[in-house]
C-alpha cells in the first residue's frame, strides 16, 4: 500500500437508478490484499456511511454538475481515511519501525515515522489464522 491518496480514496460512480455512489470494492480489495483486517475494513467502510447515504439522493447528473469542494463536503464525502496514504499524495516507501512491542502473543503494536511527510502514528496488528493483520491505526 504506498501508492499514495488515490489508492485509499474511492471513486463516485453512477448506479443503475441512475443516482450516485461509491465504489469501495477496488479500495477495499487493495487493503485486504495488504493484509488490513475485517475489523479495519468494517470502520474504513462505516465513515462513508453519511456520504452513502446523501449521495443516494442525488443524481449522477447533479453530482458531475458539482464544481465546487465545499459542496462535496455538505454531503460528508469528504473523509479523510485512517490509513497513512491518504494524509499524502505522495508514495511512501520510507518508514521508521520504533518502541514496537507484543501485548500479548497474538497483538503487537508500534509506531511508524515516516519524515519525508512528516507522519507518525501508531500500527496495531494481530495474528489471525497464522498470518498478521493490521488492525488499528492512530
Amino acid at each position: 500500500m504506498n501508492g499514495g491518496r488515490e489508492e485509499v480514496q474511492p471513486t463516485f460512480v453512477k448506479k443503475e437508478n441512475e443516482f450516485t455512489t461509491l465504489n469501495l470494492k477496488e479500495v477495499e480489495e487493495v487493503l485486504s490484499k495488504n493484509n488490513v483486517s475485517k475489523q479495519l475494513l468494517d470502520k474504513y467502510r462505516n465513515q462513508w456511511s453519511d456520504c452513502l447515504s446523501n449521495l443516494s439522493k442525488l443524481s449522477f447528473k447533479e453530482f458531475q454538475a458539482i464544481d465546487d469542494i465545499s459542496d462535496i463536503e455538505d454531503l460528508m464525502c469528504d473523509v479523510q481515511s485512517d490509513f497513512w496514504l491518504a494524509n499524502s499524495f505522495e508514495s511512501h516507501r520510507e518508514f521508521i519501525i520504533e518502541n514496537g512491542e507484543y501485548i500479548n502473543p497474538n497483538k503487537y503494536g508500534a509506531d511508524i515515522t515516516i519524515h519525508s511527510a512528516a507522519l507518525k502514528f501508531h500500527v496495531i496488528v494481530v495474528k489471525q489464522d497464522d498470518q498478521w493483520l493490521i488492525n488499528e491505526i492512530r
